[in-house]
C-alpha cells in the first residue's frame, strides 16, 4: 500500500460493517441476481467481512452521505468482497487537504478505491466498471457493455448534476447564494427531465440493460432512491418506483446508511 502514515490509517480506517446493529449483515447467498433466470444456489467465494489476519484488503476512501460512495459500497457488498472504509468529512474539506490531494486524488473528491497493490482509482462509475469485470453485474458482450456505459454517462451528465446537487444543498445546509438561487429551478427541471427519460425506458423493462440487474442500475439507483431528499417527488413515475423496489429486492442489498 502507498503509505499515508500509520497514525492517519489508524484514526481514519473503519470496518465495512452495518451501522444498524439490529440488522447484522449476513453472507450473500449468490452472485446471481433476481430476474436473471440463473441458478442462485451457489455460495459466494469470499466473506463480506474483512478478516483480522493482516492480509491486504481493498480500501474505500469515502463519505458516508455520498450517493457516489454508496454505489461502490453496494456493489462490494453484493459481490461479497471485503473492504475497509476511510471516512472523510467533506463539510470540513478533508478531501481538499494537501495530504489527500498528493496521496489519494488530485481532484479532491471521494469515492476513491485503493487497491491492494497501492493503486488508486477515483470516480464512482469507473470503480463500478472495474470491480464488476468478469461478474454477472456487467454483460460479457460488446453492445451490452456499451449500453452499461451509455447509462452511466447519462447518470453523471444528466442525472447526478441535478438530482444529487439539490440533495447535497439541502442535506448539507449549503448557503443559497445568488448563483445557487438562479440555478435552482433549472436544476429541478433538468432533474425531472432525467427522471422522465428513466421512466420512459423502464415502462417495458425490469432493469436498464439486457433486462437484468447490473451496475447501470446501481449507478442510477444511488441518487434516485433518495431524490426526495432534494425535493424531487416520484409520485408521477410508477415505472421508476417499481424498479426501485426490484433493486431493493436484490441479494446482498444494503441501505445507503450501511457501510
Amino acid at each position: 500500500m502507498a503509505s499515508l502514515g500509520a497514525s492517519w490509517r489508524t484514526r481514519r480506517c473503519l470496518r465495512a460493517t452495518p451501522l444498524d446493529k439490529e440488522e447484522p449483515r449476513t453472507p450473500v447467498p449468490s452472485t446471481r441476481m433476481i430476474g436473471d433466470g440463473l441458478d442462485r444456489s451457489a455460495p459466494l467465494a469470499c466473506s463480506q467481512q474483512p478478516t483480522d489476519k493482516g492480509e491486504n484488503v481493498i480500501r474505500l476512501h469515502d463519505n458516508f452521505s455520498s450517493g457516489n460512495g454508496y454505489k461502490v459500497r453496494l456493489l462490494l457488498a453484493q459481490l461479497g468482497i471485503p473492504f475497509e472504509r476511510v471516512e472523510y468529512d467533506i463539510d470540513e474539506a478533508e478531501t481538499r487537504t494537501l495530504e489527500f490531494l498528493e496521496n489519494v486524488n488530485l481532484n479532491g473528491r471521494v469515492p476513491v478505491l485503493e487497491i491492494d497493490d497501492g493503486s488508486f482509482l477515483p470516480e464512482s462509475n469507473a470503480i463500478l466498471f472495474y470491480m464488476s469485470e468478469g461478474t454477472a453485474f456487467i454483460p460479457d458482450y460488446r453492445f451490452g457493455r456499451a449500453q452499461i456505459l451509455q447509462w452511466m454517462f447519462f447518470e453523471q451528465y444528466s442525472h447526478e448534476p441535478n438530482i444529487a446537487t439539490l440533495r447535497f444543498w439541502t442535506t448539507h445546509n449549503i448557503e443559497m447564494n445568488e448563483e445557487r438561487r438562479l440555478s435552482l429551478e433549472t436544476k429541478r427541471k433538468l432533474g425531472y427531465d432525467a427522471l422522465g427519460v428513466m421512466e420512459g425506458h423502464l415502462r417495458d423493462r425490469h432493469f436498464f440493460v439486457a433486462n437484468r440487474y447490473s451496475i447501470a442500475d446501481i449507478a442510477l439507483y444511488a441518487y434516485t432512491h433518495v431524490a426526495h431528499e432534494g425535493g424531487f417527488h416520484l409520485d408521477g413515475f410508477p415505472a421508476i418506483r417499481a424498479w426501485l423496489d426490484r433493486v431493493r429486492e436484490q441479494p446482498g442489498h444494503i441501505r445507503i446508511t450501511q457501510g
